[in-house]
């Protein structure tokens, strides 16, 4: 499948694969069955978007500038890796479009991994010290 969607990390972050060739019906789907994960959540669901193997984006891709998935109250941070220069320009547009402010890009999986894990260890101690 040119493009994918799994909850990993104890259910707490939501992972997408990108690869070539994907059309928006496919992007249509993944951001679908992220919705679905973020509806059934019960705390922040951070997400990582593995870009690296794609190097186009579909027409329609601004269509997806109401995507649920970046205005939900259970989206946490979206890390994005190995995004080539055409597909982080035209992400960083469509997040700016969506007023999502909450995106990082990374070169790296590992680099994006730490990132979000650093942010879910700091949310569940900020939650264990409020209880």
């Amino acid at each position: 499948m040119p493009a994918t969607v799994e909850l990993l990390e104890n259910n707490r972050v939501i992972y997408f694969n990108y690869t070539e060739p994907w059309t928006i019906d496919e992007l249509n789907g993944v951001i679908g069955g992220a919705h679905t994960y973020m509806k059934n959540a019960t705390q922040k669901l951070h997400m990582i978007a593995n870009v690296r193997n794609i190097h186009s984006v579909p027409p329609q891709i601004f269509r997806t500038r109401n995507a649920p998935i970046l205005s939900h109250v259970n989206s946490g941070n979206m890390a994005v890796v190995g995004a080539p220069s055409l597909v982080k320009t035209l992400s960083e547009a469509l997040f700016r479009i969506a007023s999502y402010k909450k995106s990082v890009f990374f070169n790296t999986e590992d680099e994006a991994w730490n990132y979000i894990r650093k942010l879910i260890t700091s949310e569940v101690a900020t939650n264990t010290a409020a209880d």
